[in-house]
């Protein structure tokens, strides 16, 4: 995907619950997986190319040459090829090839299990060359960074905040709570003309900031962090899932649906039925890829992304 104006957008399915969790101990029924070559199950639905059984995929994203799906508590990250649809390795997170970072302003940005933003040296990642308290006490859903060419913004799901850090002083500059951001993004009458990779999108489950928060997806000024525009979501609509960026649309995965939003219309302009679940999505290779956590499945879509 495109990061020529928001840099390293992390795929939000990452930034969330699920992605939040440190690996652990590899069953032995992972690493089977990787013993057989040709470990495409058969496809079942309209729209899949190929499927996979990986253990409680934690998320997913596209590296140089291949789709990578980190295992959730399994110590193992499962390696897709994309050419062969096959499964070509199974191995540990420090030898597989790594989500994009957080980075901008000469640092990679890092939020931590302490309710901390750490600034780390990218030629050192041992080295933090500044730890940004955000908040006092313990976390819930491990935080996500947006480094833009104004700031480095920091989304905290369990207060409900976006969090404006400026990088020259290292302080926290601003608080605003999400109710605040939609308020704004409700009032304007059209739609901000730009590519999708130009934004900052936050999916919205309702839950955060202790609940009462309206489900949505939120638009949001890469500069001035001010909310652009909101879609509320249906019911039916509304979930745990993940959010992909494109230039032309933002991708979401809910209970049993995935959907594309046009970003020149802010509007669903397409809907697939996909296996019920939590759903993370990575866009590559001509197609769009989601990982379903309870069903431990792995799919390639022929969705033109």
């Amino acid at each position: 995907m495109n990061t020529s104006t928001v840099s390293r957008l992390l795929p939000i399915a990452l930034l969330f619950s699920l992605g939040a969790c440190q690996a652990g101990v590899a069953p032995s029924a992972s690493v089977a997986v990787a013993a057989t070559a040709a470990s495409t199950i058969a496809p079942s639905g309209e729209h899949v190319i190929a499927e996979w059984t990986v253990y409680s995929p934690a998320g997913i994203f596209i590296g140089t040459d291949s789709v990578w799906v980190p295992g959730h508590g399994t110590g193992i990250t499962t390696r897709i090829d994309p050419a062969s649809n096959k499964i070509i390795a199974a191995v540990s997170p420090d030898k597989a090839e790594q989500a994009p970072d957080a980075q901008g302003f000469g640092s990679v940005w890092i939020t931590t299990s302490y309710n901390t933003l750490d600034r780390v040296d990218p030629a050192d990642r041992s080295r933090v060359l500044a730890s940004i308290l955000l908040e006092d006490g313990s976390q819930d859903i491990l935080n996500g960074v947006f480094v833009t060419t104004a700031a480095v913004w920091v989304y905290q799901s369990d207060k409900g905040e976006l969090i404006k850090v400026d990088p020259a002083t290292n302080r926290i500059v601003s608080k605003t709570p999400w109710t605040t951001l939609i308020a704004q993004a409700k009032a304007p009458t059209t739609v901000p003309v730009g590519k999708g990779t130009d934004f900052m999108w936050l999916q919205m489950a309702g839950d955060e900031g202790g609940g009462g928060i309206t489900k949505g997806l939120l638009r949001l000024d890469p500069n001035s962090g001010a909310g652009l525009t909101f879609l509320p979501w249906s019911p039916d609509q509304s979930g745990d899932g993940s959010i992909t960026v494109t230039d032309e649309a933002v991708w979401y995965g809910a209970e049993g649906h995935l959907y594309r939003i046009d970003v020149a219309t802010n509007q669903i302009d397409a809907t697939y039925p996909t296996a019920t679940g939590i759903i993370h999505l990575a866009i590559g290779f001509g197609s769009v890829w989601l990982t379903n956590y309870e069903r431990s499945l792995v799919q390639r879509l022929d969705v033109a992304p």
